[in-house]
């Protein structure tokens, strides 16, 4: 029987520095026990210095690449996304295959790709392997903090050909199979992908927006339910400051969020929904948002801005062309220059500008929105199409009354994917690994600013019969505070940073009941996270998921009345769990109505 024909690979690498990386990216290409058909080379506007080193290796073994066809072809200078699609319209081949120039592959990188590369298949993407000094890189201990696939000591020799050496250390990253990805949340998938250039074209190529193209890329090939296949290969990253990511100054661990900002959504001249949001805070806000209009179907503009020129430059050029139906600004994002350039650009267009949290918030504990307040109400009172908006209905009525004119409810909504129920992931191995098998573990979370609450929950803790039995465990904003005030009340505790969603199942699966402490905000997405995986929490009353919640507590200034919550929770386990999944999924139930009557029907809630 003849031998399939194997199909025509284009190798696409965009570079603009890191001249260092030269040698070992070209000598991988040698290594490769199968060539590609043809390998092109953008010059994304790249310093004179890197074009010479890169030409100069590439003619120095030229022989060596005899039947390879090699192409250097100029980018537009805008950064990888662009750069990458450049290369894709001057490749011939029928299959892509992406890849870095501070990034090496194994021997058999090519072959096994192409070994894959069947009518079935749409994408393959591989494994990968990242050596690091960890005394001078940091970005990868984040990395490994928040993966959720297995990472073990990697034998970089096998693949390399050398010893790790100068105190380097390898970790082989093991991604999990197409199905099992949460891309919306987390990229876990490498650069290297290989893709049909049919499919690479309906697609659309990369975004613009550099920095995330890849990530953002793959959310999109992942909504079109395309078949993607795993292969049993390395990808070698060799994780230094010279990479081609790190020139365009991005930090793909620390800012993640800041992609899907960015990633979904992307709408052009339809009557859709504008959310614009600013630089810094809202950022797990606005990824609910996105992701619940996306997973709906409901047109929307995504913008970041900040509070400046060049912000409202940016809102200017974004929204030539687009039809809002309807333009939020969270958080009060932009300025007040922006929100009325809005209001002329738009006079029939609703705008609001949206406080995340209720006015006693604001007010008691100095938060930088308390700054947006008055010129935000200037604002609405200048232009008629412009209105504030609160995510609480209590806080929209009492609004309403104190400032003397409508304030608009904008529903908070839950956009993740839905996780598993508590009874698949409560006690696994993993969680026990993770919280060493305490014997009480206690969640606590909410925002860093209300210390007050904070000390206040330690306090009674350290006063309760139980606080022998008791682990402290911190995942989000308020860990060094919380583990400060721990340490000092004597109370056992653990200290697990920001981790990501994966993580966050695991460590949950394992707790006991949680307590928050950001109580005055409006829609707390850690708490009904806590509530989704039958994890019981004591809450203030004031919170939107109160009602019905037993376990709720009127006044969080108080030891007694945490102390009594807790007492309740302790004898009740059991129902406790089985009440929080109810009450998770009735909450859910009410916001996706609420926000399917603002979003979509023309006349929202007031």
């Amino acid at each position: 029987m003849a031998e399939a024909k194997r199909p025509r690979l284009s190798l696409i690498v965009p570079f603009k520095s890191g001249r260092a990386h030269v040698v070992g990216c070209i000598a991988s290409i040698l290594r490769q026990s199968q060539k590609p058909a043809e390998i092109i080379f953008v010059d994304d506007d790249a310093i004179e210095e890197m074009t010479l080193a890169l030409t100069s290796e590439v003619t120095y073994h030229r022989a060596a690449l005899l039947g390879v066809k090699i192409r250097f072809v100029e980018g537009p200078g805008q950064g990888p996304a662009l750069a990458r699609n450049a290369g894709v319209a001057a490749a011939t081949g029928d299959w892509l295959l992406f890849h870095d120039i501070d990034d090496s592959m194994a021997p058999d990188f090519v072959e096994r790709i192409l070994d894959s590369a069947d009518a079935a298949t749409e994408m393959i993407y591989p494994r990968w392997l990242v050596r690091y000094d960890p005394a001078k890189e940091t970005r990868i201990d984040k990395l490994l903090a928040c993966c959720s696939y297995a990472v073990r000591v990697a034998p970089w020799k096998r693949y390399h050909g050398e010893n790790v050496g100068g105190g380097y250390v390898a970790h082989l990253f093991e991604v999990p199979p197409w199905d099992q990805l949460n891309l919306p949340v987390q990229n876990e998938v490498p650069i290297s992908f290989a893709m049909r250039r049919d499919v690479f074209e309906s697609i659309g190529g990369f975004a613009k927006e550099y920095g995330y193209e890849d990530w953002e890329f793959l959310v999109r090939v992942k909504d079109r339910g395309l078949a993607a296949k795993r292969v049993n290969t390395v990808l070698l990253v060799q994780d230094s400051p010279g990479s081609y990511s790190k020139t365009m100054r991005v930090d793909r661990e620390t800012d993640s969020i800041r992609a899907k900002a960015w990633t979904l959504g992307q709408t052009q001249n339809r009557d859709c929904n504008v959310l614009v949001f600013s630089s810094e805070p809202t950022r797990g806000i606005r990824l609910h948002h996105q992701l619940w209009l996306q997973h709906r179907g409901i047109p929307y503009e995504a913008l970041l801005i900040d509070d400046t020129p060049k912000g409202l430059q940016t809102l200017q050029a974004r929204l030539a062309g687009v039809s809002p139906r309807r333009i939020i600004c969270y958080s009060f994002a932009g300025s007040p220059q922006a929100w009325a350039w809005m209001a002329r650009e738009f006079p029939d267009t609703e705008i609001v500008l949206l406080s995340l949290s209720d006015l006693p918030f604001l007010l008691t504990e100095g938060n930088i929105t308390i700054d947006r307040l008055e010129p935000a109400i200037q604002a609405a009172n200048t232009h008629p199409n412009v209105a504030l908006g609160v995510s609480n209905e209590r806080a929209s009525r009492e609004w309403s009354v104190a400032f003397g004119f409508p304030i608009t409810f904008v529903p908070p909504v839950y956009g993740l994917p839905v996780l598993k129920e508590s009874s698949l992931v409560r006690g696994n191995d993993r969680a026990q690994d993770i919280t060493g098998g305490a014997d009480l573990l206690v969640s606590i979370f909410g925002a860093e600013r209300p210390l007050k609450n904070l000390g206040t929950q330690i306090e009674a803790l350290a006063l309760w019969e139980h606080r022998d039995r008791v682990t402290c465990c911190f995942t989000t904003h308020h860990d060094a505070k919380g583990v400060a005030l721990a340490r000092l009340c004597g109370l056992r505790h653990k200290d697990f940073g920001h981790v990501n969603w994966t993580a966050f199942q695991d460590i949950c699966s394992a707790m006991h009941f949680g307590l928050q402490v950001s109580f005055t905000e409006t829609l707390n997405y850690t708490a009904l996270d806590h509530l989704r995986l039958g994890v019981p929490i004591v809450i203030s009353s004031a919170m939107p998921y109160a009602e019905g919640w037993p376990y709720t507590v009127t006044d969080f200034h108080g030891v007694g009345p945490i102390i009594s919550a807790m007492d309740a929770l302790v004898a009740n386990a059991g129902e406790a769990g089985d009440l929080a999944l109810a009450t998770a999924k009735a909450v859910q139930t009410r916001m996706d109505e609420q926000a399917s009557k603002f979003f979509v029907d023309e006349e929202g809630p007031s």
